[in-house]
């Protein structure tokens, strides 16, 4: 049987450590090698790529503005000589290949694949009246959690049984505990963690606000931010409630797992998730999570088995589930384990590849 072909198609690839191009390599790296062929689109150039090259053949558009006859016309040359090449099953990641590649491969008879990985944070009226013409257009949708499958279904008008639910797939994590770095200050301190860059649909300040509070109760906490963004604001908030000396800014890190293993309680405050990618880095070492009750984080989190989740932007939710773990190392210990458990069970990067895999020859059969 021949192989099938699988164009993937994305607007720009920065690096393998983000989110959803991490999980895009992950897919175009393992898939099975004997019954499926990858080769990436990318429309612009890839400085990752160039230097570190890539697991399949890449070809480089080399345009990308929407509103340019060229990018369509490019596009659709570059199509068009895929198609020749019997590529037949495209698979669309990112927004703006989601407008304009639809309708030139349903032209050229390709089976075409949405990905939708968040909350739609980035939808405007503009866009949602392209993306609902282009639903008649694709063949099937994958989503990686049932909050994604939702807004994606109610914004863009897809039929719910065109979108398929596969999580995010994760490799087993190998812990160095010589890696380790130390963060507390004194022996009784209680560190909370958040990894994540500082963006304002992250609401760090809800963190910070937690952390003055429980040191006003008399607990011993510091709370460790590990991640990229400005923090001066939060510098300046920490300033004001007289905990400057208690939140630490350990800036990006390409291995988070060094400050991970340092962690008593993780967190996550977004305004918006579509399914965590640090919430289950958090859960792989182990460690409790204290959450926002937003986008696919109820799917991750068992409330009161492996963490606590909370109404989001409630402040004083977030302090009380904080407090009891500050106060209760058993309970750490536990909803650790149960963590640690449940994503070896079901986020592994075997069920992400099967199930993909499974889409795609369905399709082409």
């Amino acid at each position: 049987m021949d192989r099938i072909k699988v164009l993937y198609i994305v607007d720009s690839y920065t690096n393998p450590y983000a989110g959803t191009e991490g999980q895009l390599y992950k897919l175009i790296s393992q898939l099975d090698s004997d019954k499926f062929e990858p080769h990436l689109l990318v429309f612009n150039p890839s400085q990752y790529i160039n230097d570190n090259g890539f697991p399949c053949d890449v070809t480089v558009l080399g345009c990308s503005k929407l509103s340019s006859l060229n990018t369509w016309v490019s596009l659709y040359k570059c199509l068009k000589q895929k198609s020749r090449g019997g590529f037949k099953l495209a698979h669309i990641f990112f927004n703006d290949p989601s407008i304009i590649a639809p309708p030139l491969l349903k032209l050229l008879g390709f089976k075409a694949i949405l990905s939708r990985r968040d909350m739609g944070y980035w939808y405007t009226p503009a866009y949602l009246t392209l993306l609902r013409l282009n639903a008649k257009l694709i063949d099937s949708a994958i989503v990686n959690s049932k909050a994604v499958k939702n807004i994606t279904c109610q914004a863009e008008w897809i039929k719910p049984s065109k979108v398929h639910v596969i999580y995010n797939g994760y490799a087993h994590q190998e812990i160095n505990p010589a890696e380790q770095i130390s963060l507390r200050q004194s022996n009784d301190e209680v560190i909370l963690g958040i990894v994540a860059n500082i963006r304002p649909i992250k609401r760090m300040q809800d963190a910070v606000m937690a952390t003055a509070n429980l040191n006003q109760q008399g607990l011993n906490v510091r709370l460790v931010i590990v991640g990229g963004g400005d923090p001066t604001e939060l510098k300046a908030l920490a300033k004001s409630l007289n905990i400057q000396h208690k939140v630490d800014f350990a800036g990006s890190q390409q291995n988070a797992s060094r400050y991970i293993q340092g962690f008593d309680i993780c967190m996550l405050n977004s305004e918006s998730e579509g399914f965590s990618n640090a919430i289950i880095e958090y859960m792989q070492h182990g460690k409790p999570v204290v959450c926002s009750a937003v986008g696919g984080n109820p799917e991750i989190i068992d409330d009161g088995a492996v963490g606590y989740l909370y109404p989001m932007g409630d402040v004083g939710v977030l302090i009380e589930h904080l407090r009891v773990l500050c106060e209760s190392t058993a309970t750490r210990l536990q909803f650790g384990e149960k963590g640690q458990a449940k994503v070896a069970s079901l986020y592994g990067v075997h069920h992400m590849l099967k199930q993909h895999e499974t889409i795609y020859q369905e399709l082409m059969t």
